[in-house]
C-alpha cells in the first residue's frame, strides 16, 4: 500500500488566507479544487507506473509533488490532461454559469501549468524536448533562458488582463508569489 506524506508548509494557509479574504467573485475554492485535480492527475499515473510520488506539499505558490514526476511524460502531462478534460465536460455539457466558471478555470490551470516555468510541468516539458534536441551539459541554460522569456512575455499579459478587469487582485498576488518562490527557491 502507497502511502502519501502530506506537507503544509506556513505559507500555504497564509497565501490562502490572504487570497480567500481577498476573493471577491467567490472562484478561489473552484481555483483550489482544479489545482488538487490537476495533481491527483499526476498521482493516479504515477500509481500506475509504479513509481508513487514521496510527499504532497501545499506551500505558498500551490500543491507540488516530490518523488519521480519529471522521469515520466505521461505523469508531467497527466495533471493538464485532466483539466482539459473537466474543461471540454463541465464548459460545453454543463447547463449552469458556476459550472461553466469551473470549466473555464480548469482550462486556465492546465494552460498555466503548460508554461515553461519552474515548477510547473511546462517545464520539465521543456527539459525533456532540449534534452532530446541538444546536449544534456547545455540544458540548465537553454532552460533558464526559456523560463526567462516565458516570464517576459507572462508579465504584459497579466497586466493587461488584470487592468481590462479580467484578473482579479488575489490571482495576480498568487502569480507574482509563484515567481518569487521560484526566484527564492533557485538562488
Amino acid at each position: 500500500m502507497v502511502k502519501l506524506k502530506p506537507e503544509i508548509r506556513f505559507s500555504f494557509p497564509a497565501v490562502l488566507a490572504v487570497i480567500l479574504s481577498t476573493d471577491t467573485e467567490g472562484t478561489a475554492l473552484l481555483c483550489l479544487l482544479a489545482c488538487a485535480l490537476h495533481e491527483l492527475g499526476h498521482i493516479i499515473v504515477m500509481l500506475l507506473e509504479k513509481r508513487p510520488p514521496e510527499r504532497i506539499i501545499f506551500y505558498g505558490g500551490g500543491i507540488k509533488l516530490s518523488g519521480n514526476l519529471s522521469r515520466s511524460i505521461p505523469a508531467v502531462t497527466a495533471g493538464c490532461a485532466v483539466n482539459f478534460a473537466l474543461f471540454i465536460g463541465f464548459y460545453f455539457f454543463a447547463e449552469s454559469f458556476e459550472l461553466k466558471l469551473f470549466g473555464m478555470i480548469n482550462l486556465l490551470t492546465g494552460l498555466f501549468n503548460l508554461m515553461p516555468v519552474c515548477p510547473l510541468d511546462g517545464y520539465f516539458l521543456a527539459e525533456r524536448l532540449i534534452l532530446k534536441l541538444g546536449s544534456p551539459e547545455k540544458t540548465s541554460g537553454r532552460l533558464k533562458a526559456v523560463e526567462i522569456v516565458s516570464g517576459i512575455m507572462a508579465a504584459p499579459l497579466i497586466i493587461l488582463l488584470f487592468m481590462r478587469g479580467m484578473m482579479n487582485f488575489s490571482s495576480v498576488i498568487f502569480l507574482f508569489y509563484l515567481f518569487v518562490v521560484d526566484i527564492i527557491e533557485n538562488l
